[in-house]
C-alpha cells in the first residue's frame, strides 16, 4: 500500500549518501552545496518517517481495508509489528549510512553548524524511528492520513526543537575552549566565540574586552588568542544516548496509543 512512499524515500537517502560521499571529493561544489544536503539530511528521514508511519494504520482504515486486515489476523498487535518492522528496518539502515556519509561531509566542511548533532551518526536514524512512531499514533487515533499529517508536522518540529533546548545547558557543561585556528579535529557544536588568555594549567581562560574604539580594541586583544567555545567529540555519544531514549519513549507512547486505538476500536 505505500510502495510509492517507500520507494521515493528510498531512493531521497540513496540520493544523500551518494551526494555527501562525493561532494567533499570535487572542488566544484562549495559550502552552500554541504550545507544543502545537511539540510535535507535533518528533513527528508523525519518526513519520510512521518509519512510511512501515518500510512501504516490511518490508510489501512481511510480505504476501508481494516476490517478484512484484521480479521486475516486476529491479533492486532502482532498485526502492527508485522507491517512496521519491515518498514522501520528497510528506511532505518539507510539512514544509519547516510549518518556515516554525512559525518565525514561534517569534518570537511568544519566546526560551526547549530545543528551537526542531529545531522550525523546513528541520531539520524533515530529521529526517523521517532517521526516513524508518532506517524503510526496518530494515524490510528485520526484515522486518516491528512489530519494525522497536519499534526504530526508540528509534534515532530517540537521533538525536533525541543531536544536540544532541553539539553542546551548540559550540553553547555560539556563545552570546552578550543583555538580559532587551526580548528580543532572532532568538535560538533560552537556555540560562541571570544578572546582568552593562557591559564597556569596550559588551557585557556576566557576575558571580557572592553574597548571603545579599533585602536583601543587592537591593544585590548593584546597577547590574548581567539578562541571558541565548543562541544567535543567525545560529547556525541551521551547526546546520543539521549536521542535514543527519547525515541523509546516515542516507541512505547505512540505505539502503545496505537496499540490502544486498533484493539479498543473498530476500523469504521
Amino acid at each position: 500500500m505505500e510502495r510509492w512512499e517507500l520507494a521515493l524515500s528510498m531512493v531521497a537517502l540513496l540520493s544523500l549518501i551518494v551526494g555527501a560521499l562525493v561532494t567533499p571529493m570535487t572542488t566544484l561544489l562549495g559550502s552552500d552545496a554541504w550545507m544543502t544536503l545537511l539540510a535535507f539530511t535533518l528533513i527528508v528521514p523525519m518526513a519520510g518517517g512521518l509519512v510511512l508511519g501515518v500510512g501504516i494504520v490511518g490508510r489501512e482504515i481511510a480505504m476501508r481495508t481494516a476490517h478484512l486486515a484484521w480479521t486475516l489476523e486476529p491479533r492486532r498487535d502482532r498485526w502492527l509489528l508485522k507491517r512496521a518492522w519491515p518498514v522501520l528496518l528497510m528506511v532505518g539502515l539507510p539512514c544509519l549510512a547516510l549518518g556515516v556519509a554525512t559525518g565525514r561531509l561534517i569534518d570537511h566542511a568544519g566546526p560551526g553548524q547549530s545543528y551537526q548533532l542531529a545531522m550525523t551518526g546513528p541520531i539520524v536514524a533515530l529521529r526517523f524511528a521517532i517521526a516513524f512512531m508518532v506517524g503510526i499514533g496518530l494515524g490510528a487515533i485520526l484515522r486518516r492520513e491528512l489530519p494525522a499529517l497536519m499534526v504530526g508536522l508540528p509534534v515532530m518540529l517540537a521533538i525536533a526543537a525541543g531536544i536540544p533546548l532541553a539539553t542546551e545547558s548540559w550540553m553547555r557543561d560539556q563545552a570546552e575552549l578550543y583555538p580559532h585556528y587551526p580548528p580543532p579535529p572532532g568538535v560538533v557544536r560552537v556555540f560562541e566565540w571570544g578572546w582568552a588568555e593562557p591559564s597556569a594549567a596550559g588551557g585557556y581562560v576566557l576575558t571580557e574586552i572592553s574597548c571603545t574604539g579599533p585602536v583601543s580594541c587592537e591593544r585590548a586583544i593584546e597577547g590574548l588568542t581567539q578562541v571558541m567555545v565548543a562541544l567535543p567529540g567525545s560529547a556525541y555519544w551521551p547526546y546520543a544516548v539521549i536521542e535514543a531514549l527519547v525515541t523509546l519513549a516515542a516507541v512505547a507512547g505512540f505505539g502503545g496509543v496505537a496499540l490502544w486505538a486498533i484493539s479498543r476500536r473498530g476500523p469504521d
